[in-house]
């Protein structure tokens, strides 16, 4: 729809543009988001690496990036 939107959420997607270049893991479904959200004009905002989930197992902490934020380009500074 035409306008000026944010889209938020909890994509549970992993991918190097949002986790880093080091990050070892891309979720199938990832790219479609991409590509979904560069053909409205959403650029993602998080900077690379941002931490937006932490877990603990044990004695192992995760630290990932599933939390994302885009923004239509006319939002973005």
């Amino acid at each position: 729809m035409p306008g000026e939107h944010v889209v938020v959420g909890d994509f549970n997607l992993h991918h190097p543009l949002w986790g880093g270049p080091a990050y070892p893991h891309q979720h199938i479904m990832a790219d479609s988001l991409i590509n979904t959200m560069r053909t409205a004009g959403a650029e993602l905002t998080l900077p690379q690496g941002t931490i937006t989930r932490e877990a603990i197992r044990g004695d192992i902490i995760e630290r990932t990036i599933i939390d994302l934020v885009w923004l239509l380009a006319a939002l973005v500074l």
